[in-house]
């Protein structure tokens, strides 16, 4: 690689660094969906996130649909939180042929991804322990959650309410993440907590793990980057039984 073309790539990482540290020092643990950060964000949010190399959606779309055990011919995806679509862009780019679903609590960010027309329906709504999503029992062969355990986002007590709308023989993907600039506390937190509410679940007979991997949200950082500490998530892949 020429030295010019060097420059470009370094030039144009940092600026997707620097959009993510400013999400990331946006977000507050107690503001509910964080709706004002994502409103300022949302036209930036894929330059951010894309420019250093995002990489849980590729391994949520690879464990979903590996796992996924449904005889469904038409099959139906709900992606929660899910932004701007990232990830249900790379569930199609992996091969996932049906319709998807969205649900998020932001307006801006749903806006974003209406425009990309890879969604079936887009829901606006803030999910919380209390509340009940809008679809019946047992409508969706696929369910993914990228990005959105973690403070001032969802709660792990939420969980039980992803498993009822998902068909037996589903697959369910999850992280849990942290945007803790200096330690991992805040993602030791959650994770204890979703280890909680889903020990309950599988006790229960509701879901058994598949698969659980650790790794690197983003792969293309500089050691410059203010969240690095914060990068490493824990994700897992449950089958609804």
């Amino acid at each position: 690689m020429n030295s010019s073309a060097s420059d470009s790539d370094t030039a144009g990482n940092l600026k997707s660094e620097k959009l993510v540290e400013d999400i990331f020092a946006d977000l507050q643990p107690g503001d509910e969906a964080n709706i004002e950060c994502y409103t300022r964000h949302a036209e930036k949010y894929d330059e951010g996130f894309c420019g250093l190399q995002f990489e849980n959606p590729k391994r949520f779309a690879f464990m979903a649909l590996k796992h996924l055990k449904t005889s469904s011919v038409d099959k139906l995806a709900l992606d929660i939180c899910a932004g701007t679509g990232l990830m249900t862009e790379e569930l199609m780019r992996q091969g996932f042929s049906g319709y998807v679903d969205a649900v998020d609590g932001n307006d801006t960010m749903l806006e974003v991804a209406k425009k990309k027309a890879i969604f079936r329906h887009l829901h606006r709504m803030i999910i919380t322990p209390d509340s009940r999503l809008p679809f019946p029992d047992n409508t969706y062969d696929v369910a993914l959650c990228c990005g959105a355990f973690s403070p001032g986002h969802l709660r792990a007590e939420c969980l039980p309410e992803f498993f009822r709308v998902l068909k037996s023989g589903g697959t369910f993907v999850f992280n849990t993440t942290n945007f803790n600039q200096h330690d991992n506390k805040a993602l030791d937190e959650d994770m204890d907590v979703a280890n909680a509410v889903l020990s309950r679940l599988e006790k229960h007979g509701v879901c058994k793990l598949m698969e659980s991997m650790t790794g690197d949200c983003f792969s293309l950082l500089s050691n410059g980057f203010k969240y690095k500490n914060g990068n490493v998530d824990l994700i897992r892949c449950y089958i609804k039984l």
